[in-house]
């Protein structure tokens, strides 16, 4: 028999992660690279004690839906529309830094997906399952937590900046959910380590700009739109298929 899934691991997960993500390592520690190796180690030695936790479980099973990646591997690449229209210059590349960076970033997004598509999004569905619209509601409300979530950046980046990654976020996370619920875990997390990887990591170290153009601006919240949009469609259409084939 299954364990049950409840809110708790969710929320002390929550906390752990965040705790990891914020605690001021600089203070202690001068070698950037050194916080990078301790916080990578700290996030792999919390995603095997997640998944121990939660042993009983397959949490990466599911079926296979490649349809839904498609939004995803677009999104993965959006940022780069700015070379289109803007002025850029090549930087500088610490290797080592980068590859540390990948590995941290890509952990990152693994532990995310585990806790907001798989204990928070499964959580609530096992618990509200008897209620009208419970999938939607919880595509909403994970995507909504999965936002503020990334409010803890707030220490490092302007307010505009925030609300810009909050939203973007809430849009990505909505994609996620559905591919999670539709598909498999394991689709979410390689959907959002690219993400994290090609559209944040390389392209902020590979390239500078001065500017940022509206017709870039305009371009990825126009992707942003229609991935919504897009697995939403599929979404409806898979489960009215489901719900004909049963009767």
């Amino acid at each position: 028999m299954q364990k049950k899934i409840t809110f708790i691991p969710f929320i002390y997960s929550l906390l752990i992660y965040v705790g990891i993500c914020l605690f001021p390592f600089d203070r202690f520690i001068n070698s950037g690279m050194i916080i990078r190796l301790i916080r990578i180690s700290l996030l792999i030695i919390f995603f095997f004690f997640i998944v121990y936790d939660n042993r009983n479980n397959n949490i990466f099973k599911g079926k296979r839906l490649d349809v839904l990646f498609l939004p995803l591997l677009i999104s993965s690449f959006s940022n780069y529309f700015i070379l289109l229209f803007n002025d850029f210059t090549f930087n500088e590349i610490d290797a080592l830094e980068l590859v540390q960076a990948i590995i941290l970033f890509s952990l990152i997004a693994l532990i995310e997906e585990v806790i907001f598509r798989y204990l928070f999004l499964d959580s609530y569905i096992n618990r509200y399952k008897n209620r009208k619209y419970v999938n939607e509601l919880g595509i909403i409300l994970s995507s909504l937590l999965f936002s503020l979530c990334h409010s803890i950046n707030a220490f490092s980046l302007n307010f505009i900046s925030i609300l810009i990654q909050m939203l973007y976020s809430f849009c990505l996370g909505i994609v996620l959910s559905i591919i999670r619920l539709e598909s498999r875990l394991s689709y979410a997390i390689c959907g959002h380590i690219l993400f994290n990887v090609f559209n944040g990591v390389l392209f902020d170290y590979l390239f500078t700009f001065t500017d940022v153009s509206n017709s870039y601006i305009i371009i990825n919240v126009l992707i942003g739109i229609l991935s919504i949009v897009y697995v939403f469609i599929v979404y409806y259409v898979v489960r009215k298929r489901r719900k004909e084939n049963v009767t």
